[in-house]
């Protein structure tokens, strides 16, 4: 039991986006017994909840981007206040988690096509190179935090779900009971056809409410240009697109390609996480 003069332990699982982050914070981390799980939009209260809390741990969980300023910040912050924290990272082979990244910037009406969306040769995309580079990620939270991080990956909740869940609980000081954990995908992706048809409309549609200052106005001016793409997504998807144009949204080539691009980086990754574990692939 955690008491004014004793802390409690303090576990940061960072995400990365697209890694299995939701299928955790909604199925897993809840259920844990033994430590007290900080809900993602409970982070700005996670200093109460720290001081308050009766467990002898405390598991925060958001999903960051450690390449940006709002991540360096929260990074800092934590590390700062809680200088003991052991960070815990989920990865994704790289092609998969670029396919993933982008299909969850056509749903916040991106309009570009995946070669100007990821460039390697230009590196001018919406995503670039350093966000790929996922071994220097391990190397900054080792530096902020002074310990090594737990390397994870989605790939193990997909594959060996139980496994995984079991290697974190152990990490983190938790319990479970298997019967209270549900091992499902918690958002399913868009279809091929849906993702052609939704950028179609974001490029048809400019969605912008930047110049909308009332909230009420913001706040529904949102909710009608998501309602808009999902219907789209819904309706729009049934019907394929012709000559194979739907495919050409995700080339699998250009996938595949990426994956050959950051082998080495993907290996070591690997490499680092079995010096601590078993690796579950």
């Amino acid at each position: 039991m955690s008491s004014k003069d004793t802390k409690p332990q303090v576990f940061f699982h960072v995400g990365l986006p697209k890694t299995a982050s939701t299928f955790l914070q909604r199925n897993v981390f809840p259920v844990f017994k033994g430590i007290q799980f900080v809900k993602k939009h409970d982070f700005k209260h996670h200093d109460r909840i720290i001081s308050s809390t009766e467990q002898p741990a405390v598991l925060l969980s958001i999903e960051l981007d450690l390449d940006s300023k709002d991540g360096a910040k929260k990074m800092n912050t934590i590390a700062e206040k809680y200088p003991e924290t052991k960070p815990i990272v989920v990865f994704r082979k790289h092609g998969s988690w670029v396919g993933s990244k982008y299909k969850y910037y056509l749903r916040k009406h991106g309009k570009a096509s995946f070669g100007e969306y990821f460039d390697p040769a230009s590196d001018n995309g919406v995503l670039n190179h350093k966000h790929l580079v996922f071994f220097d990620k391990i190397k900054v939270l080792e530096e902020k935090y002074g310990s090594r991080p737990l390397v994870m990956f989605q790939e193990e909740f997909k594959n060996h779900p139980w496994e995984a869940i079991e290697i974190i609980a152990n990490h983190v000081g938790a319990t479970y009971n298997k019967d209270d954990i549900k091992i499902s995908t918690v958002k399913k992706s868009y279809s091929e056809h849906s993702l052609y048809y939704v950028r179609k409309l974001n490029r048809w549609y400019n969605y912008d409410h930047s110049g909308i200052k009332n909230k009420t106005l913001r706040f529904l001016y949102k909710k009608f240009g998501g309602g808009i793409l999902h219907l789209t997504a819904y309706f729009a998807g049934i019907a394929e697109p012709k000559n194979g144009s739907a495919k050409k949204v995700l080339p699998k080539a250009a996938v595949q390609k990426i994956n050959e691009q950051y082998a080495g980086d993907w290996n070591r990754c690997i490499d680092y996480a079995s010096k601590d574990r078993k690796v579950y692939m």
